[in-house]
């Protein structure tokens, strides 16, 4: 059986949540972030303390000041200084909206009441930072209980790509730091190392940034910052935590079985900082996933997924696959592929879906990088397939393949312990023990108007001869036909592609390519090199059919054998939505 279990983002005293779902994850994409209005004089009015790594030398009984402005014209926001002048600023931090995937306001519980004397003592954060508590007395802490009181944290819940050291965060904003002159600016700005290193990107991690708030009687003040920070954000209308709730699909034995891993560390963390409300689901044979997709009953313990906003897979791409077929079977299928957003948080062998849309995003490919763009909840329409063999349909969101690959992707799993490696050793494999198939092959070329799919007759009948059809009949030694840029992780096999260009990109090599030329094909297939070289072509349709004659190899879609024999396919233009941000 599945388990099955849900989760809503909550908060964990010592920590109440005064403005949860500050950062509504449904963009749109019309707006812009420069015609916000931004509460300028608001915004100066909300001090903040700043941070004592900011200002290690900071008097407690009259800390130093800081307030948050946006730049229209950078797009960022930034941390200054409180004593700014007309003519000099002090940036003590730079955020990037565009890394921020929740802000909040909270009121954290203090025991004790605060003096004057302000002597400090630490506490942890539920979020395992630590953070300052003021004791009523000089007196020793007790185990009985006394006062409590509570004061204002605004938190920013932000994975920034540059993977820095705080000083070189503050060295790239113009700004070093001194012990003796802790905010000081720089004249001279900063090294040719450091500039360097400013602008490497990296893969996004974790930087967080909680600001104490000082005590104001009126909390209006604060409200419109958050409010205003939020737009810039996400800039759309508001939407209730009701309306987003995602399914969370995790196969444990995916790849090299760290899904349950991935699902605890990174994705539940995440959602819950971005108060994302989510179910998860661990499938437990074949199949499972797909499974449960069907209807559910209204009365049933676990939710149809029609009551969700979107379902994300954690493992490899057969799970996708599962998870479409299991829509695809439903009478309800249209309605939700319109309504339903789709994530992949790659941790199987080839994860193709999940490095595509890391690509499409200008993202790298991991666990974390993956969490964040559904945490940000930005999301691009994707094209999706619709496959037809001789007894049954399916949809497809990858890749098919036939000959090479096919076998080499289907016969490799003899070594599946061997991780990705499998398939280059069943490569060099079928290079030395080369196999060529005979096959009619059959594709419409695009027109300029893609918006709209394909309609075609059934299997058993011809093609029609007046709407532009390409026949010819050939020996095929790799069939490819693509919708993503990726097939794997290590494998950039169709630069061509786009996700949502309404077209297949098909691959092809014919019969008549020599061992060694394919050695070299194959060896450049990961990066894409083999885009230019002899004997490679890229086919570019939105409907082909393809009709074996030669028989051996196996239908292979999107990793998994289907039906063998003749085989056709449609585009669906933009079928879907997909957490990514092209």
């Amino acid at each position: 059986m599945g388990n099955e279990s849900s989760k809503t983002s909550n908060l964990n005293a010592p920590l109440l949540s005064l403005q949860s779902d500050i950062c509504n994850n449904n963009m749109d994409h019309s707006s812009s972030t420069s015609a916000l209005e931004w509460p300028e004089e608001v915004a100066k009015r909300v001090k903040l303390i700043v941070p004592t790594k900011y200002d290690p030398y900071q008097d407690p009984e009259n800390p130093s000041l800081c307030y948050i402005r946006f730049d229209k014209e950078k797009k960022k926001f930034i941390v200054a200084s409180d004593f700014d002048t007309t003519t000099t600023q002090t940036i003590l931090d730079v955020v990037d909206p565009e890394d921020i995937i929740n802000i909040k306001v909270e009121i954290e519980l203090l025991t004790g009441a605060p003096t004057s004397r302000g002597q400090e003592e630490h506490i942890v954060r539920n979020d395992g930072e630590e953070g300052e508590q003021h004791r009523a007395t000089n007196e020793p802490p007790v185990d009985t209980l006394g006062d409590t009181y509570g004061r204002a944290i605004l938190s920013i819940f932000a994975y920034p790509k540059r993977n820095l050291s705080e000083e070189s965060i503050l060295n790239s904003c113009g700004m070093k730091r001194k012990p003796e002159e802790p905010f000081r600016e720089l004249s001279e700005g900063t090294t040719p190392e450091e500039a360097v290193k400013s602008q490497q990107l990296g893969h996004r991690h974790k930087h967080h940034r909680h600001f104490r708030v000082a005590p104001s009687e009126d909390m209006t003040d604060l409200s419109t910052l958050v409010q205003a920070m939020r737009r810039i954000v996400s800039p759309v209308d508001s939407t209730s935590l009701d309306e987003r709730r995602l399914l969370i699909i995790i196969n444990p034995v995916s790849g090299k079985k760290t899904a349950v891993d991935v699902y605890e560390k990174t994705v539940a963390p995440m959602l819950e900082e971005a108060s994302v409300s989510y179910d998860f689901f661990i499938t437990s044979y074949a199949r499972h996933a797909e499974e449960r997709m069907h209807q559910q009953p209204t009365n049933g313990e676990l939710r149809d997924i029609s009551d969700y906003s979107g379902i994300v897979s954690i493992g490899g791409d057969g799970v996708v696959h599962e998870i479409l077929q299991g829509i695809h079977s439903r009478p309800d299928a249209k309605e939700i592929l319109k309504n339903l957003k789709i994530g992949m948080v790659g941790a199987g062998t080839s994860n193709g879906l999940s490095a595509t849309l890391a690509h499409a995003s200008d993202e790298k490919f991991s666990p974390m990088d993956s969490a964040f763009m559904i945490a940000k909840g930005k999301t691009s329409a994707i094209d999706l397939s619709l496959y037809e063999t001789t007894n049954k349909s399916y949809l497809s969101f990858l890749t098919f393949s036939w000959a090479y690959i096919a076998d080499i992707d289907i016969e490799s799993e003899a070594i599946r312990f061997m991780g990705f490696l499998r398939f280059d050793l069943w490569g060099a494999l079928r290079v030395v023990t080369l196999r060529k198939y005979r096959a009619k092959f059959s594709y419409l070329p695009p027109t300029e108007d893609r918006s709209t799919g394909v309609t075609l007759p059934p299997l058993n009948q011809p093609l029609p001869t007046d709407e532009g059809w390409v026949y010819c009949e050939d020996d095929f030694v790799v069939f490819w036909a693509s919708q993503v840029t990726h097939a794997g992780e290590q494998m950039h096999h169709s630069p061509p592609s786009k996700i949502d260009d309404g077209v297949f990109n098909i691959f092809i090599v014919r019969g008549n390519v020599s061992r060694f030329r394919l050695a070299l094909i194959a060896l450049t297939m990961a990066h894409g090199g083999q885009v230019d070289m002899p004997c490679v072509e890229f086919i570019q349709c939105t409907a082909y059919r393809l009709e074996p004659i030669t028989m051996g190899s196996f239908n292979d879609l999107d990793g998994e054998v289907v039906e063998p024999g003749p085989i056709q396919a449609a585009v669906i233009p933009g079928a879907i939505q997909a957490f990514c941000n092209p």
